[in-house]
């Protein structure tokens, strides 16, 4: 028996435009355009409504993967996304479980997993799909299911939401291992490729000192921050301050020494 979910076609269309908007400027911020390097999808050949990845610097290969929808060359066995419509989702917490269960176990070994469904959670719990499935045991299910094997349900609001929802979990994990494979250089991210690289922060570019606000309490900055140009300064106010404290030491023993002998010379005169 087939699920299918219930779609609002006026929300529907509506969001999709705006989020098909939105993925194309995703891809001239990941610096889509000749010579740059795209983050190497592999789809599953039996994969029923796959992904274009329109506007997204994705290079997509079909291949048979043994688990998931899709994957990245070379890491095939480590990281996977398995697409569901709610109705495929609905119908695997159900009549296909056993199967879905086996899947899942599977991805329990990966590196990075996800079960990326094509509609919002409300739509589970509220029961917006097709056939006599309760939604409260749907959703305990889905529940049950996340807890045994550590898989992630993402629930996207349609579409083409969970497309981009796609492509972001395989960039992330893409953009890790390019970190990892350039530590060694001892510059962030020297092994990542151009489509998955984050822009320095303004901070980093100009090499501007953060702005430092002074405790309320003790006039002293929640944070420091040492350059080249500061180092003199701090040391500085480090040695100030701890010329003060020593101060403020000497007269508070000063004081007890007083009037401990304050107290003496009144029991002397008793």
């Amino acid at each position: 028996m087939t699920f299918n979910p219930i779609v609002e076609p006026d929300q529907s269309i509506t969001r999709d435009g705006a989020l098909a908007r939105s993925a194309v400027s995703d891809a001239s911020r990941f610096n889509v355009g000749p010579g740059r390097a795209l983050l190497p999808v592999v789809r599953d050949s039996r994969e029923q409504r796959p992904y274009a990845f329109t506007g997204l610097p994705v290079e997509v290969e079909v291949g048979a993967l043994a688990t998931g929808d899709y994957s990245i060359r070379g890491h095939e066995s480590k990281v996977t996304v398995e697409r569901k419509s709610l109705g495929d989702l609905v119908h695997c917490l159900t009549g296909d479980r056993a199967r879905f269960m086996r899947e899942l176990e599977r991805m329990r070994d990966f590196a990075a997993v996800a079960v990326v469904v094509e509609s919002p959670q409300h739509a589970l719990r509220t029961g917006r799909y097709l056939g006599g499935v309760n939604p409260r045991a749907a959703w305990q299910s889905a529940l049950a299911l996340m807890q045994r094997y550590r898989v992630p349900f993402i629930f996207c609001m349609d579409r083409a939401d969970a497309e981009q929802v796609t492509f972001d979990i395989l960039r992330h994990y893409w953009r890790d291992q390019g970190a990892t494979a350039g530590g060694g250089s001892g510059r962030a991210g020297a092994g990542m490729p151009p489509c998955c690289r984050t822009p320095p922060s303004p901070r980093a570019r100009t090499g501007a000192t953060p702005t430092q606000h002074p405790h309320p309490r003790t006039g002293r900055a929640d944070h420091e921050v040492e350059t080249p140009n500061s180092t003199g300064q701090t040391q500085n106010a480090v040695a100030s301050r701890q010329a003060q404290a020593q101060a403020q030491a000497t007269d508070r023993t000063a004081a007890r020494e007083d009037g401990l002998a304050g107290r003496r010379r009144a029991q002397a005169t008793r």
